[in-house]
């Protein structure tokens, strides 16, 4: 069955103000609904372009933002909600990049993670930014949905899928910064560079300092590291934190961070791709025909049908095969049972499954291997070197009318640590033995995983809670 178009749940900061923009009926807006979640809430998908660049003939140049994978990490909402609401602005720059490039947001990727109250997890215990490799349609039905969509775009030779950017907060760091990936390719590591500086010069709260660079098999799983080791070498893809805390200005003064300031961050984002664009020119091949104007109703059916392409996809190769064969994904014989009791809400079949997940994750943290150091980290006087040379980078052409300026950040260059040796973290810590010993149930509340941590502890009594 086709997911349907109507929004449901509360009356959300995210949802009040989809509502309000679809009120102003502009004809570069569109939201609708990527897909449902375990608990059947919307996974919202929203567009901001202009209607004219879903012309069939048309080259279209796309950037992807995703937020809130973590659902404890509220600065990123407000981060993405700065960003659409610089380019829903009646500006010439916003007006500039409408016309140019077409912007897809997924503001909220984990809505039951936030409706729930959880920090990190999603409803089953799942860090999502650790399953992009291969999501499950049961167990993460919004990373699958998503990266569907993400893949048909890199398959789709009229698309150039230029950035994806995944916005997150951090807590121990402060100031907003990046993290970008190590590619073999020279070419590809020095134009990832770019945009960072364009950013540090655009926002006082952005540190180059803190921005690294790295290629650690810890964080495979990441949207960022999935996406850049699988999309087209064309494609820059990052990890954008804020500091839930405050940032140094250059004046090394300590400024905490309001919600304001937030969305300053977000509009300053957006900046730095108009002056991205201007460093690379925006051109597409002239049409056969003339091109001929498209509506808001037009745009709305192009969407709609990038939406149901998905969900066909999705029905292909999971409503049918999986009720017979679990090969694809094994772990979908218990995933998908919990996805079942949640439409049903059997609570006896829910129990049932949180006793087997319960025991599968017992079984993986036995089981699980810590790469090697070697594996970890790629070799220092190379990486030192393509990075050397990129921070040296400086443009002696102005952009198109501005004054000459080079790319040089006081506040420093990108953080080179997390390159040359991992950060120390709980997951480390017994490299030299090769394996991480089991946690014992008694130190789940310790580790961070929040209220969820009591289903599996005492699976009997937490059912009203699902």
């Amino acid at each position: 069955a086709v997911v349907s178009t109507q929004r449901t749940g509360t009356n959300t900061r995210l949802s009040s103000w989809i509502a309000k923009q679809e009120e102003r009926d502009i004809d570069y807006f569109y939201a609708d609904v990527l897909c449902d979640t375990v608990q059947q809430r919307n996974l919202d998908i929203i567009t901001i372009t202009s209607p004219d660049n879903i012309h069939p003939t048309k080259q279209k140049r796309v950037i992807f933002i995703t937020a809130r994978v973590h659902p404890g990490e509220s600065p990123s909402s407000y981060v993405c909600e700065g960003l659409m609401e610089f380019l829903l602005e009646d500006t010439p720059e916003a007006k500039a990049l409408r016309d140019h490039i077409v912007f897809k947001f997924v503001p909220m990727l984990n809505p039951d993670g936030v409706a729930l109250g959880n920090y990190r997890c999603s409803l089953m215990g799942f860090d999502l930014n650790r399953h992009w490799t291969d999501p499950s349609r049961w167990a993460h039905p919004t990373l699958e949905a998503t990266k569907a969509l993400l893949l048909e775009y890199n398959d789709n030779p009229s698309v150039d899928l230029d950035f994806y950017i995944d916005i997150h907060a951090h807590s121990t760091l402060m100031n907003g910064f990046m993290y970008g990936n190590v590619y073999d390719d020279n070419d590809r590591f020095e134009r990832q560079a770019v945009f960072p500086k364009l950013l540090c010069n655009n926002a006082e709260d952005f540190s180059l300092a803190f921005t690294s660079f790295n290629k650690d098999a810890v964080k495979a799983g990441t949207g960022r590291r999935f996406l850049g080791s699988c999309l087209s070498p064309r494609s820059n893809c990052y990890t954008l934190e804020v500091s839930f805390y405050s940032y140094t200005n250059q004046n090394s003064q300590v400024i905490p961070y309001s919600v304001d300031g937030y969305i300053s961050l977000g509009r300053n984002v957006a900046k730095t791709f108009l002056n991205y664009y201007q460093l690379t020119p925006v051109s597409s091949p002239p049409a056969a025909q003339p091109v001929p104007p498209v509506n808001k109703s037009k745009l709305r059916a192009h969407i709609r049908d990038e939406v149901l392409m998905v969900h066909r996809q999705r029905n292909n190769t999971s409503k049918t095969t999986l009720q017979t064969d679990t090969s694809r994904n094994p772990s979908d014989a218990i995933y998908k049972p919990a996805y079942e009791a949640q439409l049903s809400n059997s609570t006896t079949s829910l129990q049932s499954y949180i006793k087997q997940l319960r025991s599968k994750m017992a079984r993986e943290l036995t089981q699980k291997q810590v790469p090697s150091k070697e594996m970890m980290c790629t070799p220092n006087s190379t990486v030192r070197s393509q990075l050397t040379s990129t921070l040296a980078l400086n443009t002696n052409s102005p952009l198109p009318g501005s004054t000459p300026q080079t790319l040089t950040s006081p506040r420093g260059a990108p953080n080179l640590r997390a390159i040359d040796e991992p950060l120390p973290d709980q997951s480390r810590r017994n490299q030299q033995s090769g394996t991480i010993p089991p946690v014992p149930p008694s130190e789940y509340r310790k580790r961070g995983n929040g209220k969820l941590a009591n289903y599996f502890l005492n699976p009997l009594q937490h059912d009203n809670s699902l």
